[in-house]
C-alpha cells in the first residue's frame, strides 16, 4: 500500500482552450433546445386553429399521390400491391443547427380515406435552410396497418419498413 495520496481538484477549463470551447457549445445547444421546445409548443397552441381541414388533407394527399403515380412507374407497381398508402403531401422543415419539421396527411386503402395522420420531427447537426417536400409511406401487410393503428405514435425505423424509390 503506497503512502502517497493524491488529490485531484477539477478545475474550470482555461478561456480559450478546446474544454472551455466544447463547454460552452454544449450549454449553447441546450439553452437552444429548450427554447426551440417552448417556442415549438407555444407556436402548436396558436397555430393548432390554422391546420388544414380534413377535406383539405384528402384533397391534397390524393392530388400528390396521383402525381406520384403519373411520374412514376415504381411507386404505382408499389401502390397497387400494398394494402394502405399514406400520403404526407406538404411537409415543411427548417434548421439551423437544430430542425423541426411538420405536416398533415391521409393514409388511403383502395378508393377510401380511411384516416387522417400528423407527423413531427425534430433533428440536430450540421444543417441550415427552409423546405418543403413530401413522401408517402406504402402499406404491404394487414399487421402494418394493425401497428400504425394500434400505436399513439411511431418512428420510420422502429414500426412499419419504409421502402423509398428514386
Amino acid at each position: 500500500m503506497s503512502k502517497h495520496q493524491h488529490k485531484t481538484r477539477l478545475l474550470p477549463p482555461e478561456r480559450g482552450s478546446l474544454p472551455a470551447i466544447l463547454l460552452g457549445a454544449f450549454f449553447l445547444l441546450m439553452f437552444q433546445v429548450v427554447t426551440i421546445d417552448v417556442l415549438c409548443d407555444s407556436a402548436r397552441a396558436q397555430l393548432s386553429p390554422l391546420a388544414p381541414s380534413a377535406s383539405e388533407i384528402q384533397s391534397t394527399s390524393r392530388t400528390a399521390l396521383s402525381k406520384l403515380y403519373r411520374e412514376n412507374e415504381a411507386a404505382r407497381a408499389l401502390g397497387d400491391r400494398a394494402k394502405a398508402v399514406l400520403v404526407f403531401p406538404s411537409m415543411k422543415k427548417g434548421a439551423f443547427i437544430i430542425g423541426a419539421q411538420d405536416g398533415y396527411g391521409a393514409l388511403f386503402q383502395g378508393s377510401s380515406t380511411t384516416g387522417y395522420h400528423r407527423t413531427g420531427a425534430a433533428s440536430y447537426g450540421f444543417q441550415a435552410g427552409v423546405k418543403s417536400f413530401g413522401y408517402a409511406l406504402f402499406f404491404m401487410s394487414d399487421s402494418a396497418i394493425h401497428y400504425l393503428d394500434a400505436s399513439g405514435g411511431w418512428a420510420i425505423g422502429t414500426g412499419p419498413s419504409l421502402v423509398v424509390i428514386d
